[in-house]
């Protein structure tokens, strides 16, 4: 049993993580339970998105420029 619920420690998780995935496999690595369906809510994924360390968040790809000739 964790003295932590893991919605509070999948918070705490994301402020030294990159992506809510890592905050996933970084609960399941200590052994939480049914991590899927507790961080499965969209509000829930933008919370812990909104905590994510910036320093560890990958880049995200530039967005491609239309191209001048398509129709």
């Amino acid at each position: 049993m964790h003295d932590v619920n893991i919605i509070e420690r999948a918070y705490q998780l994301a402020a030294e993580s990159g992506s809510v995935d890592e905050v996933r496999r970084k609960l399941t690595q200590e052994g939480y339970l049914q991590v899927a369906a507790h961080l499965s809510g969209p509000r829930i994924r933008a919370d812990i998105q909104q905590r994510l360390n910036p320093r560890l968040v990958p880049p995200k790809p530039p967005r491609k420029q239309p191209s001048a000739d398509a129709p």
